[in-house]
């Protein structure tokens, strides 16, 4: 799995050809990618070798015209364990995903959400 970017120039016109995202890929799998309503901000799920489990990274750009920089894990805190399914609030702020860790309540994979607070203005 890898992912790729199709843009058009508005809703009614086709996509154009995709084309793969430089530096989001690599590893074994990169997908379910969801993106921040500004567009600058994507997590995905990946995984970066074989036997190695899938977790959350986080890709940013500075302009929706940018390519994506080099893929961040978003840490221990949320890749405890298999995670998958990620999904944004309309904010940006709160991420959920499943994940199988531990305390879970309802069966193989459970919802669970993380949130950040937002950078103070200088």
């Amino acid at each position: 799995f890898q992912i790729f970017q199709a843009t058009r120039r508005n809703e009614n016109d086709p996509f154009a050809e995709s084309k793969i995202l430089p530096n989001v890929n690599g590893g074994v799998c990169s997908s379910f990618p969801r993106l921040t309503a500004d567009k600058l901000l994507m997590v995905f799920v990946h995984c970066p070798a074989k036997d190695e489990p899938l977790r959350l990274y986080l890709a940013a750009r500075t302009s929706n015209q940018a390519d994506f920089g080099r893929p961040v894990d978003l840490g221990s805190m949320i890749n405890d364990s298999v995670v998958s399914g990620p999904a944004l609030s309309a904010d940006g702020l709160t991420l959920y995903y499943s994940s199988q860790r531990a305390g879970g309540v309802g069966g193989v994979f459970d919802l669970w959400s993380a949130t950040r607070k937002p950078k103070k203005k200088s």
